[in-house]
């Protein structure tokens, strides 16, 4: 797994964060992957260890609150997730521990999520189906604790409605190209973030 991390779609509300996932390149469905991403708020920066049941590590070093990693081939089977705080000693507690069963052909994003003293890691399906021509497929994982429930827009028009902070919507399907996301939150001022969403790539 790389150590490359590429924030995507990646909105601040209120000093916090509401990431918007893209789906990945269709490539990715001919193999196994995995992504990581950090949205406790109160979690400080952390090292991640993902282990494998063969006893294989990975080891991601300082690994911040809204950081998304790129997706990573994996081999399929039963992995361990461990959050460590950042630079800590061998033998540290972990933070939180998580575990991901990856399956042929699957994609996933392990996520930690909620505040620190109900902090878990919650592994995402991800769907890399390419949407269709000029479309873009895209879910919200609402990492944003005090901003309440947040309606999103692409483009103006509605997206998501009243995502919960610590929940994860569904895939939808929205036009591609560049526009804004949009996002009135329960507390604070909207805010608009302005993003290029790639279409899916053509095949032949």
């Amino acid at each position: 797994m790389t150590r490359r991390f590429a924030i995507t779609a990646l909105v601040t509300l209120v000093g916090l964060v509401l990431s918007v996932l893209v789906a990945g390149p269709a490539s990715a469905q001919t193999g196994t992957y995995l992504r990581l991403t950090h949205l406790s708020p109160d979690t400080p920066t952390v090292d991640v260890l993902v282990t494998s049941f063969g006893g294989q590590t990975t080891r991601l070093d300082g690994v911040a609150y809204g950081d998304v990693s790129t997706y990573a081939q994996v081999e399929p089977g039963a992995y361990t997730l461990q959050m460590l705080p950042a630079g800590a000693p061998e033998g540290t507690p972990p933070v939180v521990t998580g575990t991901l069963e990856a399956q042929e052909g699957a994609a996933y994003t392990a996520a930690a999520l909620g505040p620190r003293a109900e902090l878990a890691v919650r592994v995402l399906t991800d769907d890399l189906t390419p949407p269709g021509p000029d479309s873009s497929r895209v879910r919200v994982v609402q990492g944003a604790e005090t901003a309440g429930p947040v309606e999103v827009r692409w483009a103006g028009a509605p997206a998501f409605d009243a995502v919960e902070f610590g929940t994860a919507t569904d895939y939808v399907t929205v036009p591609a190209g560049d526009g804004s996301f949009d996002l009135v939150a329960g507390t604070g001022d909207p805010v608009r973030v302005e993003q290029r969403l790639e279409p899916a790539p053509c095949t032949a």
